[in-house]
């Protein structure tokens, strides 16, 4: 009995993950000296946004099913699907 090779496939890959806001959102972020930080449950993304020279700067992380974010003093917790 012979077996069947096992063909593999190419991963399926993610569109690029893009962000727009308005001209003025870097400058409200860098007189406010704040970043936020926005979770996206079925992206399954926790984004960083914060000012660089009065320009937006966008970080992407991946996360299982991030629900929500909080901090404490310097701690951040994101909560995740299991």
């Amino acid at each position: 009995m012979t077996e069947e090779p096992v063909v593999s496939t190419p991963a399926q890959t993610e569109p690029p993950l893009r962000s727009s806001h308005t001209t003025s959102f870097g400058a409200l972020l860098e007189q406010l000296n704040v970043s936020l930080l926005v979770s996206t449950y079925q992206a399954g993304k926790l984004v960083v946004l914060r000012s660089d020279a009065g320009v937006v700067n966008t970080h992407f992380r991946a996360f299982a099913k991030p629900m929500g974010v909080a901090c404490a003093g310097k701690r951040l917790s994101v909560g995740t699907a299991l």
